[in-house]
């Protein structure tokens, strides 16, 4: 299903940033995508089980579509660390949305 494939994609745009936040350790934009992405991919699966079959083999290659779309995987992301883990458990202890469409990413993944 192409809206799947879209908010894949949608969410690359928000991780894959190289300029903003200071601090701590910031990993490269591709482990960062990868791991956003991973948990992004896992909630669609959960969530939307039958658009997500017909859209992607399975979460890995739900992930590829993101990854794919890193210009420079390994230049550091904008978030640290910290940031993207925090993105991440949020993503994962999210509810679903009501649709697909709705389904967005949590405010802690705004600053990537």
């Amino acid at each position: 299903m192409k809206s799947l494939a879209l908010l894949a994609c949608a969410l690359v745009a928000c991780s894959s940033s190289t300029s903003g936040s200071s601090g701590s350790s910031h990993p490269t934009a591709g482990a960062a995508v990868r791991d956003t992405m991973n948990a992004y991919c896992s909630k669609l699966q959960a969530c939307f089980p039958a658009d997500f079959e017909k859209a992607f083999t399975d979460v890995q290659a739900c992930v590829d579509v993101g990854v794919k779309k890193v210009t420079d995987p390994n230049a550091p992301e904008a978030c640290t660390q910290t940031e993207v883990d925090t993105c991440v458990r949020d993503i994962n202890e999210g509810a679903c949305g009501a649709t697909v469409s709705s389904t967005n990413l949590p405010t802690s993944c705004a600053n990537c």
